[in-house]
Formats: structure tokens, sequence, C-alpha cells
């Protein structure tokens, strides 16, 4: 999947010393000129139970080497990706979000084309009961206009 990152933060889950991963990056942040908050770990609240499962993630890399202690990068996989920003999907007008461009966006990439279909998915992750009204309501209202077939990127 290619998309350009136009993000101003980068979520993640730390592991191990977190104190020292905060203070690496604010360091990282004073040396570029980047906001203070450019790493963040609010994406911890909409994880799901099968977090831990190894089909959900993939090793992306190792930072020095395998071998030593460091750095594990672990991307979650886009049906998960995909699961987590329809659960965390903001109110707010469907046509001027950006959780909805990425909604769509992993829903090409995955080949879901309808609601239902979306939401089978999103219930791989949470129960039912976990989700919002917003969440199925969101989802129809983004599959009632979105051709996937074109792959443009543009609802018809």
């Amino acid at each position: 999947m290619n998309r350009q990152i136009n993000t101003g933060d980068v979520d993640a889950v730390f592991e191990g010393n977190k104190d020292f991963i905060k203070k690496l990056a604010a360091e990282i942040a004073e040396e570029f000129g980047w906001d203070e908050n450019w790493l963040n770990d609010g994406v911890k609240g909409w994880l799901s139970s099968r977090d831990a499962d190894p089909d959900v993630k993939a090793l992306f890399n190792t930072y020095p080497a395998e071998d030593q202690p460091g750095l594990r990068v672990y991307p979650a996989k886009p049906e998960y990706l995909f699961a987590m920003k329809c659960r965390a999907m903001r109110v707010g007008g469907v046509e001027t979000n950006s959780d909805i461009d990425d909604i769509k966006l992993l829903a090409r990439a995955i080949g879901i084309k309808s609601s239902q279909d979306a939401l089978t998915l999103v219930e791989k992750f949470y129960p039912q009961n976990m989700l919002q009204p917003k969440t199925r309501l969101g989802l129809e209202e983004i599959f009632s206009n979105l051709d996937i077939d074109h792959g443009t990127g543009q609802t018809h």
C-alpha cells in the first residue's frame, strides 16, 4: 500500500522503558524542530484484545540488529488498522474527516466493498458491544458513497 504520510504525529505503543522512549522522542523533536508530541501512545486506547495475536501485526524491522537488544517495529496489518480506524471514527462530517479518507484507502487495499463486509471485519477485532452506533452509521454512509472499483480515491 503506497501512501504519502501527511500526519503530524506517529501513533505507537511502547513496551519496556517508556520514560526513556519519551525522553528520546523529546530530544528528536528538539533537534529537528518537530512538535513535542510527534510520537504518542494515544492509540493504546483503541487496541483490540487480539493485539498480541501475531497475525495482526508484522515485524517491519529490528534496530540495531536482530540478535541485540533494541527497537522492534511491528506495524498493524491493514485489516487491523482498518478496524481500529473504524472503531475510532471521529464524529463530525464524513466528507471533512481524515479518518474517513484512511478508511476508504484501507477498504480499497483489502477489498472491502460494503458496509456489511466492513462491519464483519471490524467485529473480528472488537465485540459488537464495544462499537458505538457512529461506527455502523459512519460505515453505511461511507460505503453508500464509495465506488471501490475505480480505485481512484474519489467518490462518485
